[in-house]
């Protein structure tokens, strides 16, 4: 790229450069060679989950390509404002509607801090939603953690079969109180329900290793829903505008792409804590009502839109 350019990087390109370039968004192993017993397998794991869409797509709209996956809906009645730059009477209008469907993890920084570790989860998880095609809307969400034993109830024999180890940050009982009451804190103060999710707690010894989920996993997902005219991003072309929204930048949230792509504990614990973010619903929720009142227009001006939180 420096010579292509024919000058050095910058600081801040390099920096940009090393969280592109990061498992977390490149999934340079999620998606390289897979080999079994030695054995160089046709596809890798990321190809064979993508294979399952194009061999069956069925009512598949978009997949792999954007920040959600959108499928074919039914035709709805859509309730809203007839203008939303003003006040104005609310009425009703039938739309072709897709579906959306948008699971991720955020492992890395609820194991740090298991409270914003998991709101920003949900946050994020709803910005995608917010984020598909020119404009999607979101309804529901869901939360799934996975930890090593907790040790918190008497009579769970299993659970003391293994000594109890020194955590690097959280204990896996801190982890699952404080993530559960990080992710439903922000779905409350933004207004989304968590409606589902599941727990899994797991630990295992063998050929003197000891297996479990010391970096835990913690699944933020959910379903919404779009437009079938907003399903699918446009060209951006020259002289067209660019609209940034949301909160001020701080000096936190550092990094976290780059650092939740490697052993938790590489780095120094104030590096990691400073790449964990901080959750802002209040500000996120007033991103969204502009959001919806393009969406739900007539004449939506979105070309394509992204979620750079």
């Amino acid at each position: 790229v420096s010579r292509k350019m024919g000058r050095k990087l910058t600081d801040s390109e390099v920096f940009g450069f090393s969280q592109v370039n990061s498992e977390h968004c490149r999934h340079k192993i999620f998606n390289g060679k897979f080999v079994i017993d030695g054995e160089e397998k046709e596809s890798s794991l990321f190809q064979l989950i993508k294979k399952t869409s194009g061999v069956n797509p069925n009512a598949l709209i978009s997949a792999y390509k954007d920040n959600v996956a959108f499928v074919q809906g039914p035709t709805i009645e859509q309730f809203a404002p007839a203008s939303g730059d003003k006040p104005d009477f609310f009425e009703t209008r039938e739309i072709e509607s897709v579906l959306s469907l948008k699971a991720e993890t955020h492992n890395f920084p609820t194991t740090v801090e298991p409270f914003n570790g998991a709101s920003t989860g949900t946050g994020g998880e709803i910005r995608d939603r917010l984020a598909g095609g020119k404009a999607s809307l979101p309804s529901a969400g869901t939360a799934v953690y996975m930890t090593s034993y907790p040790r918190m109830e008497a009579g769970r024999e299993w659970e003391k079969i293994l000594p109890e180890r020194k955590w690097l940050y959280q204990t896996p009982e801190q982890i699952l109180i404080k993530a559960s009451n990080g992710a439903s804190d922000f779905g409350n103060k933004y207004g989304q329900p968590l409606i589902c999710g599941s727990l899994l707690t797991f630990e295992h010894a063998e050929n003197y290793k000891k297996f479990g989920y010391d970096k835990v996993i913690m699944l933020a997902g959910g379903v919404g829903f779009a437009n079938k005219l907003n399903a699918l991003k446009g060209n951006p072309q020259p002289g067209e505008k660019v609209i940034v929204m949301g909160g001020d930048n701080y000096r936190i949230g550092m990094g976290g792409g780059a650092v939740s792509s490697v052993n938790t504990g590489e780095y120094s614990s104030g590096i990691e804590l400073n790449a964990v973010q901080r959750a802002n619903p209040e500000m996120q929720k007033r991103v969204a009502n502009v959001i919806r009142t393009l969406a739900e227009s007539e004449d939506n001006p979105i070309v394509s839109i992204h979620d750079h939180g």
